[in-house]
This record gives structure tokens, sequence and C-alpha cells, in this order.
């Protein structure tokens, strides 16, 4: 090819490229546009729909009186996030960054910067008296913050990573098949008491207090809408018309239904004195004093846990009547290291009673004290329905599961926190679930509902050839072979409700914020540093409640001291008092025998467990150093990058890392005598003093080298595992009055196992692996 020819071949293509450069900058420009387009159509959605909200809740709140004007004055800084300082982008992960369904993070607060072991890293509050930044989050009090953290912790003991991507781009969901033992059907049982339990105690109690008439005004207007819907037969447009704008607009929530202490209202919608005797929480079934938000609900659903254990023991022990195993998973893993572990693990188990054999044992006694000779023959049945009522445990608990996380997250859509987005679900859930009720209510007449429930029960009923025709399973084959995730699509977290958190995907996200902007959110502070509950006594009480309730709550608290003063026993009931007295110290020393018994054998167990550690016992080794005294006290001073804890019996520390070109954890042993004088030597010296570098050089060679370090994003599976097994924990908490620090297991993508052990802070090390890596994690 001549040179003319190259020329003009090179020209053309020059040309050309400059023609779809062209080409390419069009398109991008009027991509741009139709987004910008999109995004502002969108945001002028959402402008209006809370504009409209806002209208309907200032004329609402025009109506009911003062009320509703001091629920209309609390809610302005709750609903507002136009103040929240937002986060630079290379502070927020990319993941976030990308995530439809979130809007623009919020900042994390700045800390102590000289603290941590770890260079970059900040303290918000990790040390021994914390000085926690006031927020944390912007845009959340660290109450909040604590309440999701608290809950998180009880909640998750066991996440796996997935390879596929999530539905609704957010992991952290419960696995179809995750595990069933006892402790997480307690936590359950928990959670389902403080989300859902809670909040239909707060429907009822706002029943209740419009059907009273005490909230005259509020009454009245409900009572007269009412009465003119039902004249004109209206009222399911109506109702679904007021269910549209309590989704849209919060402030309308405040003022139509204006809160007030669930503790102070009864069940007839009247005033009463809490039946903690005090005020000292707006959200709990008791009003019991609190120090931090939410800790008086958490404690409520744990004294009804026990509770319900104490009537299910005593009903099969007969307590009361009329006078004339599933192995725990630290257990399993034990058992499965082989024989001679297997036999150590035991020894410490077997020395314990089991205290799950006192129902068992109890009704087995009752059943030969009544003569019954059944058992001489042999209880068949026994083991049977045994089996069969732990087998059907674990739907149960996957149930209660899903039934807490479909609360959560239409709590989380109809009240979003930042980072996720403020309007975009609750005006998802009006125009996808009521707003095709309210148009098509109006088309629908009394007659066509009374004539196609007619229909239907009469194709029920002689439908039955046609039935048989189009059978189910053919229908269900139709559709596994064209959309083989249909029963996944029908589920509400990837439908109407997709991309709406649950608490606990929340609370990932607000970890994963804090980590990239490198400030770990700090734990919720302990009962060592907590302040002393406040609460409201007597007369305090009254400011507390509505203007309605005020003076009936005086004439309560009155009555309640009149009771109080007037409680003097007589001297018959002071003799009974004596007696009982007399009898609780008597039975107290039989029990301080039990406890002391029980005592002296846990502690000779364990000195034994010490003993077989040091001769090499693998299963001892990582049972050596879990019963601490004082666990919270120990727990001072770690944080956020070093924490203590033991690698096979070994002291030492679990070092998270982030500073490196990816984030690992190492285990580094405690230093010994000769690393500490080569630290104090180094330290003493001049910085410019010629013999620095060999202080340098012996303090190297003396610092005890790490005994593993893995990859944060190599990691495929975290697992809480117990100190010791839950029968011995039971006993340890009784009898020794000490308590037991557990510890975490890792898997990694080479199947190789980690397990460190008697961590004082092992959630928070669980919490900081979590949201560190790339994985994306389901709960297992």
């Amino acid at each position: 090819m001549s040179s003319q020819d190259e020329s003009v071949a090179a020209q053309a293509q020059q040309t050309a490229a400059s023609t779809a450069q062209k080409v390419a900058d069009t398109a991008d420009a009027a991509a741009g546009s139709a987004i910008n387009a999109a995004s502002d159509a969108a945001q002028g959605a959402s402008e209006a729909a809370a504009s409209a909200g806002s209208t309907v809740a200032a004329k609402a709140a025009t109506a009911l009186g003062s009320t509703a004007e001091q629920a209309n004055h609390g809610v302005a800084a709750e609903t507002d996030h136009s103040a929240v300082p937002k986060a630079d982008e290379k502070d927020v992960p990319q993941r976030v960054l990308d995530h439809p369904q979130l809007g623009d993070a919020p900042k994390v607060a700045e800390g102590d910067e000289v603290r941590p072991v770890e260079p970059e890293i900040q303290d918000l509050g990790w040390s021994e008296d914390p000085h926690v930044p006031q927020p944390v989050i912007h845009g959340m009090t660290n109450e909040d913050v604590w309440v999701l953290v608290r809950r998180f912790n009880k909640q998750t003991f066991h996440i796996k990573a997935v390879d596929e991507e999530p539905h609704g781009q957010l992991d952290m969901n419960i696995a179809d098949k995750d595990e069933f033992f006892p402790d997480k059907l307690r936590s359950t049982l928990e959670r389902c008491y403080t989300t859902v339990g809670i909040s239909m105690v707060a429907l009822l109690t706002h029943v209740a207090r419009l059907r009273s008439w005490k909230e005259l005004r509020r009454t009245t207007l409900f009572a007269v809408i009412y009465l003119v819907a039902w004249i004109f037969n209206y009222l399911i447009p109506t109702f679904s018309a007021l269910l549209l704008v309590l989704l849209i607009s919060p402030r309308a929530r405040r003022i139509l239904f204006p809160p007030a202490p669930l503790a102070a209202i009864s069940k007839k919608g009247t005033a009463q004195v809490p039946k903690a005797g005090h005020l000292g929480s707006a959200d709990s079934a008791t009003g019991a004093a609190e120090s931090y938000k939410g800790e008086a609900v958490e404690q409520e659903a744990s004294n009804l846990v026990n509770s319900i254990s104490t009537v299910a023991v005593s009903t099969a022990i007969g307590k009361g009547a009329p006078s004339s195993t599933e192995p725990h998973p630290d257990d399993a893993a034990a058992a499965a290291a082989g024989d001679k572990s297997q036999a150590e693990a035991k020894q410490l188990e077997d020395a314990i009673p089991d205290p799950t054999n006192v129902a068992t044992a109890g009704a087995q006694a009752k059943t030969k004290a009544s003569g019954d000779k059944k058992l001489e023959v042999g209880d068949h049945t026994a083991a049977a329905v045994d089996q069969g009522v732990w087998a059907k445990l674990h739907p149960l608990l996957h149930a209660l599961e899903d039934l807490c996380d479909t609360w959560e997250r239409f709590a989380n859509a109809l009240s979003p926190t930042p980072p996720f987005h403020q309007h975009r679900p609750r005006l998802f859930l009006a125009s996808a679930l009521v707003l095709p009720l309210f148009l098509a209510s109006l088309f629908i007449t009394v007659d066509m509902v009374y004539k196609g429930t007619g229909f239907g029960v009469g194709f029920g009923f002689f439908g039955q050839p046609l039935f048989d025709r189009l059978k189910v399973s053919d229908v269900k084959q139709w559709l596994d072979t064209h959309y083989p995730n249909w029963p996944q699509m029908l589920e509400l977290r990837n439908s109407i409700l997709k991309g709406v958190p649950t608490n606990a995907q929340l609370t990932v996200t607000l970890m994963r914020i804090a980590e990239a902007a490198k400030s770990p959110l700090p734990p919720p502070p302990p009962a060592v540093a907590a302040p002393k509950p406040d609460a409201a006594q007597g007369h305090e009480m009254v400011g507390e409640l509505p203007p309605e309730y005020q003076e009936e709550m005086k004439e309560a608290a009155a009555e309640g001291r009149e009771d109080a003063q007037s409680g003097s026993l007589s001297h018959d009931d002071q003799d009974d008092d004596s007696s009982a007295k007399k009898k609780k110290k008597h039975g107290s020393k039989i029990i301080g025998f039990f406890k002391g018994t029980a005592f002296a054998g846990s502690a000779t167990v364990l000195g034994a467990n010490r003993a077989k550690a040091s001769a090499g016992s693998s299963h001892s080794k990582n049972r050596v150093g879990v019963v601490k005294k004082h666990l919270q006290q120990e727990a001072r001073g770690d944080g956020p990058s070093s924490f203590r804890g033991r690698y096979r019996g070994k002291r030492g520390y679990v070092d998270v890392i982030t500073t490196a070109a990816t984030p690992s954890l190492s285990f580094e042993p405690e230093w010994g005598a000769h690393a500490k004088a080569a630290q104090a030597a180094l330290d003493a010296a001049d910085s410019t003093a010629s013999g620095r570098d060999v202080l340098e050089r012996a303090l190297e060679a003396a610092r005890p080298k790490a005994l593993f370090s893995i990859q944060v994003d190599s990691i495929r599976e975290i697992r809480k595992i117990g100190g010791l097994g839950w029968k011995a924990k039971l006993v340890v908490g009784w009898a020794m009055d000490s308590e037991v620090a557990d510890g975490i297991e890792i898997t990694t993508d080479e199947g190789e196992r980690f397990k460190m052990t008697a961590m004082p802070r092992r959630d928070e090390v669980f919490n900081r692996l979590a949201s560190l890596g790339k994985q994306k994690w389901e709960i297992w």
C-alpha cells in the first residue's frame, strides 16, 4: 500500500473515530438528561405527596386542638432529614453508593485518633469511660443506634457468605434452612415481643383511647366522619383514604394518633399508675425505668420468656395441682473431634446435672406417686413424641423469624432511617396496595360484592369437574418450567417490600458506613458506664400524658400513695411475716448447701480442665480462661482494633487491621518479659540516640510473632460459640457467681478453621468482621 493510501486510510479512521465519539457524547448527554428528568419527576412526586400529607395533617391539627398541636411540634426534627450532614463519597462503600434503594449516606462523627493501636482508626467511645460524640451517626440519636446494635447481637449467631446476588441487593437475609437450637428460639421469642408484641399493645391502646371518649375532640372527629361515610355508603373509600394519608405522611400519624406512654393507659382507655409504680419508659408495657432507650422493653421480653418457661416446667411436673436431647452446636462440634476429645468434653458436662431432665424426671415421679404402673412396663411413646416436638419447633422458629422480618420491613418502610430513601418505600406501598383499593371502592357497590360472593360460593361447591381437569400440579410444573424463581418472587421481601431493610440489614449498613469512614461504631454502654435510670414518680407522671388524662392521673397517683401509707401490717400479719422469713432463711441454708457443693464440684472440674490443657489436650485449651468474675471490667480498654482473647489456650490479642491494602485478622500472643523490657528501654531512649536502632532490633527479635493472619475477604463463615456448654454455663452463673467469655469460629475459603475463645468483646469482633469484607452474608 502506498503512503498516499495509508494517509487516506488514517484520515478516514480518524474521521470515523471522531464521529463515533460525538455520537457517544450525544448518547451520554441524552441518557443523562433522561435520568435527571426521571429523578426530578420522582422527587416532584415525593414532594407533592409529602405536601398533601402535611396539608391534611395541618387541617387535622386545627380540628383536634391542643393535643394534636403538641404532637405536631414534636415531629419536625424526626421527619426533616434535609439538614442531616452528608458523607463524602470517598467515605462511603461502593456497595452503598451503587444500591438503588439508598440515598445520601449520613456522616459519621469524628473521634479520638490517638488511642487505637491502628493508625487512622478513630475511637468513638470504646474506652473504659466512653465519651461518645453526639451523635455518632448524623440523623440518628445514639440511643437508636444502640438499640439496633443490642438487638443485632442477640439475633445473629451464625453467618455464611453467599455467591449469588441476593434479591433486592440486601444481604443478611435468614437462610431457608437455618440452624435450630434453644438459645435461638429464645432470642426469636424475645424479638417477637419487642417488635410485634409492643406494636400490638400500642394499637390496642390507641383503640381504647378512642373508645373511652376521654379525648373528646379526636373521638368526635372520627365518629362524625364514620357516621357520614356510613350514611352515604362510603366506608371503604373513607377507610382506604385514611390509610393513604397515614402511609404518606408521618406528621399525620402523630396528629391523628398522638403518642402517650403505653403503661399509663389502661385497657379501658383511662389513666392508670404503671405496673412498675413509676414511669421511666414510654414504649414499655410496664413503664419500668431504663438507662437508655429500649432497655425496658428488652427486659420485659426476657422476663416474659422466663415466665413461659416456668409455666412449661411447672405443667410438666404437675406443680400446683390440687392435693387429695437436642445437643448444643458447641457440644456437637466437640463430639466430632474424636473419641479422646469427646471423652474429655463429656467429663465436664457429665459432672453437671442436666436441668432439662427436671421436667421429665418430675413428671415420672408424679406418675409413680399416683400408683400408675405403666412406667414399669415401659413408655414407648416418650421418645417418638419428644422427637416429633423438636422436629416441629424448627418450622415454628423459621415462621416466627419471617414474621419479625416482615414486621420490621413494614416499620422501616413507613419510618425510614438514613441512608435508605425517605419517601420511595411508603409511596410505593401506598400506590401498590391502598390506591387500587381506594379507586376500586369508588365503583364497586354493595350489590356487586353480594352477587360476587354468592357466585364464588356456588362455583366452589359445584365446580369440582373443572378443578379435576385443571390440576394444581400441572400449573406448578408450568411455573417451574417458565419461571423457576416464582416462589421467591411471591415473597413480600422480593415484591412490594423489595429493597426495604430489616433491622439487622439496617444495622449492617450503618456499620459498613462507619467502617468506611474509619470510625467503627462503638458498642452500647455497659452497666458500669451507663447512667442511673430516671423515672417519674407520683405527680411527676402527670406531665408525660396528654392534657385530657392529666387530672385522672393525679387522682390515680394519689390513690396509690394512700394505699401505700395504709398498707401497714397487723400483729397477726407481722407474726405470719416473721414465720415466712424464718422459712425463707431455713430454705436459703439448704440452697446454700447445694450451691457450695456445686461450686466445689465445678471448681474441681475446671481445675482438671486446666491441667489437661497444659498436658496438650486441644479441647481443654479451648476452655481455659473462659470463666470471668467481672467480664465487663475485663472488656475495658479493648477495641476498636485490638481485643483480648485466647487461641489454642494461649493468651493474646485479636487484631483487626484495616489500614493495609486488604483488611486482615491476626492473633498476636501476649508479650513476654523480654519483649516488655525491650519496649520499656526503647520508650526511655532518646529519639536521637545512636543506639536506638539496636533497641529496635532487640524489640523486633523479642516480640512474639502472630500465630495466624487471614484476610477478611477470604472468610466464608463466622459463628459465635459458647465458652462452655450451656449446662456448664448455667452452673457457673449460679454456683460460682461468675460470667463466661464466649468466642467465635472462622472458616476461610480453603476450609481452614480458626477458633478464638475467652473474648470479653466477642460480639464487637463479630460485627466488625461482618461489616468489613466484600462478602454478601446470609444468617443461619
